[in-house]
């Protein structure tokens, strides 16, 4: 089997059920991708399996031994209580023309509404834009 034959069943969309073929370079800057956004994110994003799938037959691939525990021991995983800040400032930038982001300004009051134009960038609170980066329509950066 070579880098070519590996392949990822990622759908486009949530309603398509297309396979897509991407190259391990495609691969990993998903996973990059992926991996910026739940550093960034204050809080948990839905986990990338297929994505994390395709990466680990790469590392077979390559006969990798590679530790992905973190320094803390996984019986201590559960005792470790973590409240995110999901109003928190978060860089971003847009990936889709968005429109109609209502902006959380901690208060009880509606917030203003800006667009993003594809590939703007701005500074703006985590959870004003959570659902966008759910669905990867922006990124974290």
């Amino acid at each position: 089997m070579d880098l070519d034959d590996i392949e990822l069943n990622l759908s486009e969309t949530e309603h398509s059920d297309e396979d897509v073929q991407l190259t391990p370079a495609e691969v990993i800057e998903l996973m990059e991708e992926a991996w910026m956004n739940e550093k960034f994110a204050p809080e948990i994003l839905p986990h990338k399996s297929e994505l994390v799938d395709c990466l680990l037959g790469l590392e077979q691939h390559f006969e990798k031994v590679t530790d992905f525990y973190p320094g803390l021991p996984k019986e201590d995983w559960n005792n470790q209580l973590v409240v995110p800040n999901v109003h928190s400032f978060v860089f971003l930038k847009s990936k889709e023309e968005v429109e109609g982001i209502i902006i959380d300004d901690g208060n009880d009051e509606d917030g203003d509404l800006v667009d993003l134009n594809r590939g703007s960038q701005m500074i703006i609170s985590y959870d004003s834009v959570s659902n966008l980066v759910k669905k990867g329509d922006v990124h974290l950066i």
